[in-house]
């Protein structure tokens, strides 16, 4: 056994509490706050002739302790009540003497064995209704265990209730797991700090922050980070009353620890979350702690096939680790409907583990790189398997479950110094962002790395700027952002050509030149819509179906409803995956102009649809003068009709100056060096056509 665990640490966001400030941070929290359930249940089974050794198990800073001598306080036995505080014991006989001193027989002279003070104390018990309460036993329960049993036998009538995170595991123990406060009010209409851990934080803190309905929304979350853990909150209520709860709340999100308890009649492995953890965690061995570590780094739950990924442990082992870590109340096992088991931990373990991490540099890379390399090893999975139809329902469960930690492993490979691979990941999960709504956050994070790079030695980009300027660029060029694009693809030619790659810069500014504005048929963009291949991408749909309802829009107002409708959906659906919305949009009021309508609100698979099924169009050509303004298109025509500039002003009354410019951009728009040509272009155009309406694309 190893203690690998026993970091001590100032606290990073409030200085420790001075004797002038003592009135202030004073008020105490009442000893129990949403639990009367708890203590009821516990003193009933006190009372049980049926329960002989009952536990109370949990993690650290739940409040074993509080309840159990909340229950005790209100009981009535024959024989009394030993209480006894275990935590300083650490061999078998420190133990049963220790507990022998608190039943109040005198101590044996040379100290004595732990078997003759486990028959004194039966013999002090003996026949009569006694309680004994094991507090804090943590770190004996494996050395006493047997000797509990027998004390149990020779004393018919005793009850143990044990505080402790670490079962006996005796065939007649009962157990009772403490959970953490709830953070969630019970049901009914919201109404801020309602919830059990929330009203344990108001009780603590200074009336100046209690009436106030923004203050209590931010009391909740802070209860939400802290995951309802009391002894957390009675942590956070102390630096609410000093520094107000929204920098504690800033205080929690950014990792740095809250101050101790100031109370001087509290042991100091409950004055702060980091001794609390550090304490049940002592004896645990290295490669137990190592995976705990490694959960720490995933975000949400895991299930046992996760575990085997994530863990670099032999699979046969990774079982009996994990029930070790539920046995000392580090890690929770939750079972869903179906019967599959999940693990996570809570906030304040997660918390002091990535503290542990940060402590110990070359152990935290290791497992840092570990994680990572795993995570992307399950990325590259999932998205080999998305491309099968008959696994692709599966993968994109796994995708949801576990989008947070591959969010979280781009931004650590960036802080690992491997841009690069992050990049990769980033595109390889383009899908997945866009499917789950993480488009943004993927943005923002190459998009630090991109504004602010860290030029190499001879002052070279790192190789991987262009590559996350170039996916950037791809993002916004696709959702509807071409000035954003042609920024980000000219910024990264820039890139590749520092780093001497004249083909790449090349590439990159052909990207970054404006596109054409090609026009296409409401067909092509039908067509785009029923290939599967380009039809099941988000963003390629999206586009496609806006593609349609510009079409709609130029075809003219018999089909503004169809258009309409088309873009009303296009943007909800953007709403729903959180992508930006394209540049123009705050200008174009045919887009926004029935967002609030209910029809609007479709899926993708229903807006596809209306796109496939709407109205076809036929109208009469296009024409190369579409392009000319009225006073342009009747200047081409009388040039076309053979009148000279001063004919032209005088005719149109105007000056002839005005005529020379207007010249000047016809011919610059319909590309003809002369007179001449104009009116060959004007003379060659068909009185009516046929066609399909077209509309640009960008």
């Amino acid at each position: 056994m190893t203690r690998s665990t026993g970091l001590q640490w100032p606290s990073a966001g409030v200085d420790p509490i001075t004797d002038d400030e003592a009135e202030f941070d004073s008020l105490r929290l009442p000893a129990l706050v949403g639990r009367d359930k708890e203590v009821t249940e516990i003193r009933c089974l006190i009372d049980d002739p049926r329960v002989r050794l009952l536990t109370l198990t949990g993690p650290a800073g739940v409040g074993k302790s509080r309840l159990a001598q909340e229950a005790l306080a209100s009981g009535a036995h024959s024989g009394g009540e030993i209480i006894v505080d275990l935590a300083e014991a650490g061999t078998r006989a420190e133990a049963w003497h220790t507990v022998l001193a608190a039943a109040g027989c005198p101590a044996e002279t040379g100290g004595g064995t732990a078997e003759s003070a486990l028959e004194r104390l039966t013999d002090r018990v003996g026949d009569s209704r006694t309680v004994l309460l094991l507090d804090n036993c943590d770190r004996v329960t494996g050395l006493i265990t047997h000797d509990l049993g027998r004390l149990l036998r020779g004393c018919p009538d005793l009850v143990v209730v044990a505080a402790t995170r670490v079962l006996f595991n005796l065939q007649r123990e009962y157990v009772v797991c403490v959970r953490p406060l709830r953070t969630r009010p019970d049901a009914g209409p919201y109404r801020p700090a309602s919830s059990p851990a929330a009203r344990l934080l108001l009780a603590g803190i200074d009336s100046s922050y209690r009436s106030s309905a923004a203050n209590r929304l931010v009391l909740d979350e802070i209860a939400r980070e802290l995951d309802g853990v009391p002894l957390a909150l009675e942590l956070a209520a102390i630096t609410v009353n000093r520094i107000g709860p929204v920098r504690t709340l800033q205080l929690i999100r950014s990792g740095a620890g809250l101050a101790p308890l100031p109370y001087v009649d509290v042991p100091a492995r409950h004055r702060s979350l980091s001794e609390a953890v550090a304490w049940g965690m002592e004896r645990l061995d290295e490669p137990i702690v190592d995976v705990l570590l490694h959960l720490s780094l995933c975000e949400s739950a895991v299930d046992p096939d996760t575990v085997a990924l994530m863990v670099d442990m032999a699979e046969t082992f990774i079982g009996g680790t994990l029930t070790t870590l539920i046995g000392h109340s580090l890690l929770q096992r939750t079972v869903n409907d179906a019967g599959h088991p999940s693990y996570e931990l809570i906030a304040t373990v997660r918390d002091y583990c990535r503290r542990l991490l940060d402590a110990d540099r070359a152990r935290g890379d290791r497992i840092r790189r570990t994680h990572a390399d795993r995570c992307c090893e399950l990325a590259q999975r999932i998205t080999r398997e998305l491309d099968r139809p008959d696994q692709r329902a599966g993968a994109l469960i796994v995708a949801e479950q576990r989008i947070d930690d591959f969010l979280a492993t781009a931004g650590r490979l960036l802080e690992l110094g491997q841009p690069g691979r992050a990049v990769e990941l980033a595109a390889l999960l383009e899908d997945i962002w866009v499917q789950f709504g993480y488009l943004p956050e993927l943005e923002a994070l190459l998009g630090q790395f991109a504004n602010e790079p860290a030029d190499r030695p001879g002052g070279a980009p790192d190789p991987a700027l262009p590559a996350a300027l170039e996916l950037l660029g791809r993002w916004a060029r696709r959702t509807g952002r071409s000035r954003r694009a042609a920024g980000l693809f000219t910024r990264a030619a820039e890139a590749h050509r520092r780093l001497g790659d004249a083909a790449a810069a090349g590439r990159a500014t052909g990207l970054a030149a404006p596109e054409p504005a090609t026009r296409h048929t409401l067909e092509t963009y039908r067509e785009a819509l029923r290939n599967p291949l380009r039809g099941s991408h988000i963003l390629d749909t999206l586009a496609a179906v806006e593609g349609c309802a510009l079409v709609y829009r130029a075809a003219g107002p018999e089909f503004a409803e169809q258009a309409a409708l088309l873009f009303g959906g296009v943007n909800h659906l953007r709403t729903v995956y959180a992508l930006p919305l394209p540049e123009d949009i705050d200008g174009d009021a045919a887009r926004v102009a029935h967002l609030i309508r209910p029809e609007s609100a479709r899926t993708l698979r229903d807006i596809a649809a209306a796109a496939l099924s709407g109205p076809d169009i036929t109208v009469q050509a296009h024409s190369p003068l579409d392009v000319l303004t009225d006073r342009q298109r009747e200047i081409a025509f009388l040039v076309a009709d053979g009148l000279t500039n001063r004919m032209i002003a005088s005719q149109l009354g105007i000056a002839e100056w005005t005529v020379i410019n207007h010249l000047r951009q016809v011919m610059a728009k319909l590309n003809c060096p002369s007179r001449l040509h104009v009116a060959l272009v004007v003379k060659g155009e068909p009185e009516t056509a046929e066609y399909s309406v077209v509309a640009p694309l960008t």
